[in-house]
């Protein structure tokens, strides 16, 4: 699999969803907030998303922790984790070997 569990994406989905929230909240009781509140309530959407992402880390083998990092999986397998092409995969084995040559190491043979 290539996505991957700690991966931020995990992070987005709650993230958007208590920062629509908290806009919401703040939109019901101001009809137009101050610039202070909604920075508040954009660190606080962080500060929840973080805390999800971390909740999720604990429970991972529970049905809601699988549930809400479907999102980021989601996010990981469209836009994120594509396999490399034949000339990215050159240019990253072009990189390593400038930088053995530059240290004066040599590329195992597994490596290729």
């Amino acid at each position: 699999m290539k996505e991957h569990d700690r991966c931020g994406s995990h992070l987005m989905a709650p993230l958007v969803a208590s920062n629509l929230a908290g806009v919401a909240l703040l939109k019901s009781v101001a009809e137009k907030p101050s610039p202070l509140a909604t920075g508040a309530v954009a660190v606080a959407s962080i500060g929840v998303a973080v805390e999800v992402f971390a909740w999720t880390e604990r429970h991972g083998d529970t049905a809601a922790a699988r549930a809400l990092r479907k999102p980021g999986y989601e996010l990981q397998r469209v836009i994120g984790t594509r396999e490399p092409t034949a000339a990215q995969l050159e240019v990253g084995r072009a990189a390593l070997d400038e930088i053995l040559r530059a240290e004066g190491a040599s590329r195992p043979s597994a490596a290729v």
